[in-house]
């Protein structure tokens, strides 16, 4: 899994300007292929677009074709939470 929202990681893949770049659906479309395609990553977090200025808020990007095909196997067990 990789960390979009480790600011060491986007010094590691020279984006510029991180998380604000993001914004520009081409150049996050790019850094996700470049992620998906070029690496062993079978996830990455990625920032909140709704709470950028909070990096601690983000979402989690799955690689579909990557993961296993029985999920059970990444996903052992859910629990749903009804509030």
């Amino acid at each position: 899994m990789l960390d979009l929202c480790n600011p060491e990681v986007w010094q590691e893949l020279s984006l510029t300007n991180a998380p604000d770049c993001f914004k520009n659906r081409d150049i996050a479309r790019a850094c996700a292929n470049f992620i998906r395609y070029t690496t062993a990553a079978t996830a990455m977090f990625v920032p909140s677009m709704a709470f950028l200025e909070d990096i601690e808020q983000w979402c989690l990007v799955l690689f579909l074709a990557k993961l296993p095909a029985d999920m059970r196997e990444f996903l052992p067990n859910v629990t749903f939470r009804i509030e």
